[in-house]
């Protein structure tokens, strides 16, 4: 089972991201 180098790197990114959204659409409304 090893884990490529890219979902290493994507998946961080993605939580970023649902950070940045998350609060962003509450703060939208």
């Amino acid at each position: 089972m090893d884990i490529p180098l890219v979902t290493l790197v994507l998946i961080p990114q993605l939580l970023v991201l649902l950070q940045i959204w998350m609060p962003g659409s509450r703060t939208v409304k």
